[in-house]
């Protein structure tokens, strides 16, 4: 049995639905309160929980804080996690973004992190216990998604435990702390010692901060990496 949230765009329900009974799997709409696609595996013996993220959506969720509490409440409610990125990251130079149309059909360029800002970032969900795949446009998606139901229906495939867990965060976090706790390396412990110290993910970081007179260079050290 697959579990279809019921937000998913109605088209995908469809093309999941179909997929799915040409193969002979029952499908069910929910509204599933963690990803977007649910189902147990009985030879691996864990739930599976699939949230399906457009390019454009993870890069916004990146840089709006939601990532973290997504990611980890895919990570505290599944024993297999995973993330699957739908469609092609756009370039531009060292940075990945998106392009938007605009109705004057000028694009206008969002959202963009420095290649390996992005890879880091998506390694250290990766070593928290979420699992990366990709689809490379919608229309395979659907394809996709029974392919990793099939996938953890075999008896041979074994589930590997490598998950830890993340400090939970509070409704007195504010946004800057749940955009630092996405950054690899960096936990809500560090993120509200950031944005205390007056950190901001912006293009530079503060004018007042100096990487010698600073009592937390460490915490420089980890964040200059991954700002654009």
């Amino acid at each position: 049995m697959i579990y279809i949230d019921t937000r998913e765009p109605l088209l995908l329900r469809d093309q999941v639905e179909k997929v799915a009974q040409e193969n002979k799997i029952p499908t069910s709409l929910s509204a599933l309160p963690h990803g977007d696609f649910a189902w147990y595996s009985y030879p691996m013996k864990c739930r599976v929980l699939v949230e399906r993220k457009a390019i454009s959506d993870l890069l916004n969720t990146f840089s709006s804080g939601r990532a973290f509490e997504q990611f980890a409440g895919l990570i505290e409610n599944a024993d297999l996690p995973i993330l699957m990125l739908e469609g092609r990251f756009a370039h531009r130079g060292d940075h990945i973004g998106s392009w938007t149309w605009m109705k004057n059909d000028s694009a206008r360029w969002d959202y963009a992190w420095e290649t390996t800002a992005l890879d880091h970032l998506l390694l250290s969900w990766q070593l928290a216990g979420i699992y990366i795949v990709h689809s490379w446009s919608p229309a395979k998606t659907a394809h996709r998604l029974l392919d990793l139901y099939q996938y953890t229906q075999k008896e041979t495939h074994e589930l590997g435990q490598t998950r830890k867990k993340r400090l939970p965060l509070t409704p007195l976090d504010g946004g800057l702390v749940r955009i630092f706790a996405g950054f690899p390396g960096i936990g809500v412990k560090t993120a509200r010692r950031l944005q205390a110290k007056g950190f901001e993910p912006t293009i530079t970081l503060p004018s007042w901060i100096d990487d010698e007179d600073t009592e937390t260079p460490a915490l420089i050290k980890k964040v200059k990496r991954y700002l654009v």
